[in-house]
């Protein structure tokens, strides 16, 4: 594989079970590294780093957002934000203040002292992705995050991390099935056995957009 993403882009990756999607993003994430090779991420050699340096990367580099939103159903939202800050060092005035302006941005500021199994579906994934954000990493990587969602709750998805990326520069890798996300990013690659085999072109992007148009359309619509 031979990939490379700019900085501030939204790009898709798209594929059957088994292609290699997940592995992608760990290698990215720095959760795994890969036995040959090179993965280079703002300038880090992930290949480099060992021990204290690789939780430092992961800690800061990367913010995750997944399917299941994996948040610590004893934290209450804001302490969900605030825990990354935690183990970055962060005072607990400051990261209390972060993590409330960070759950204004996506919407979830009234909802901060709730915890995981009083929130919808939607809502969860907003306070992931306030957590993704709370050491304001360059790149943001999402493993189907809209796989969990109805379709409404995608589409604000979509909108709140393309406002995201637009006041912050922020670089968007996202794994999904979902035109609703493939129509919102700038590109789009599709992964089978381990490789890329297909750069989508402008007009498979249009025609998510025109997918997810048409689906929204049939939404409001029915009755």
């Amino acid at each position: 594989m031979d990939l490379e993403v700019q900085k501030g882009r939204t790009v898709a990756i798209l594929g059957p079970s088994g292609s290699g999607k997940t592995t992608l993003m760990n290698m990215v994430g720095g959760l795994d590294q890969p036995t040959e090779g090179k993965v280079t991420v703002d300038g880090v050699d992930l290949g480099s780093l060992r021990g204290k340096g690789l939780d430092d990367y992961r800690l800061r580099k990367v913010g995750f957002i997944f399917q299941f939103y994996n948040l610590i159903p004893t934290f209450t939202a804001a302490e969900n934000v605030e825990f990354p800050m935690s183990l970055a060092g962060v005072g607990k005035e400051e990261r209390r203040q972060v993590a409330l302006d960070l759950l204004r941005k996506v919407g979830m500021e009234d909802r901060a002292g709730h915890f995981p199994d009083e929130l919808s579906g939607g809502e969860q994934q907003r306070v992931a992705i306030a957590r993704a954000l709370a050491n304001d990493p360059p790149v943001m990587i999402g493993d189907e995050p809209t796989g969990d969602l109805d379709s409404k709750s995608a589409r604000k998805l979509m909108q709140l991390l393309k406002s995201i990326r637009k006041e912050k520069g922020t670089t968007l890798l996202l794994v999904t099935h979902d035109p609703l996300v493939v129509a919102e990013c700038d590109s789009a690659y599709s992964m089978r056995d381990g490789r890329i085999i297909k750069t989508l072109t402008s007009k498979d992007i249009d025609n998510a957009r025109a997918s997810a148009a048409h689906d929204e359309a049939m939404v409001e619509g029915s009755f």
